[in-house]
């Protein structure tokens, strides 16, 4: 089977770097089956499902011996740095290296390393809560029934002072 070749950069602003994922088929497995030669690092799953860590660094990519061999690579020792560029050159137009950008609504910022919509901080704000439609941030319900009740309450007040008011100005005139 063709498997596609992998597109990467090693910081937002490199140069875009190929590693075709049929240079990693190795098989070493007792059923002789092959077997793409991928290591699991960091917990993906912890990365995508978390919402605390969306900001994060995503999770590393080591490289092995496989993927090394499909790149120039240098490696300067007294800067503590690495290059690499690729090996082979590839024809570029026929591959499709970046999904299309998500479309956020309302408040919603795209976030473009993930290449997702981040949600506005609602719970950041007092009283708001997170409209699922609209993705904007609008008054909690009961923030708003306990804001008219209080308003009624106080409306209350008022009358019965006022009467209490009134009551007492004649007792004070009918006395006098």
């Amino acid at each position: 089977a063709d498997l596609p070749v992998l597109a990467f950069r090693l910081s937002e602003d490199g140069e875009q770097l190929y590693l075709p994922l049929s240079e990693l088929v190795i098989n070493d497995r007792p059923s002789g089956l092959p077997r793409v030669c991928v290591n699991v690092g960091d917990s993906i799953d912890f990365y995508l499902y978390h919402e605390r860590t969306l900001y994060a660094d995503p999770p590393r990519i080591s490289f092995g011996t496989l993927a090394l061999r499909n790149l120039l690579t240098v490696f300067d020792m007294e800067h503590t740095m690495v290059g690499m560029r690729n090996k082979a050159v590839f024809d570029t137009h026929n591959l499709k290296i970046c999904s299309e950008p998500t479309v956020c609504i309302g408040a919603q910022q795209r976030y473009a390393p993930r290449n997702v919509c981040i949600d506005p901080p609602c719970h950041q704000l007092y009283f708001h809560v997170l409209d699922e439609e609209t993705k904007k941030c609008r008054m909690g319900r009961g923030f708003l029934l306990s804001a008219v009740a209080t308003l009624v309450a106080f409306a209350a007040a008022e009358i019965a002072l006022s009467e209490i008011y009134e009551r007492l100005a004649r007792k004070l005139t009918n006395t006098i």
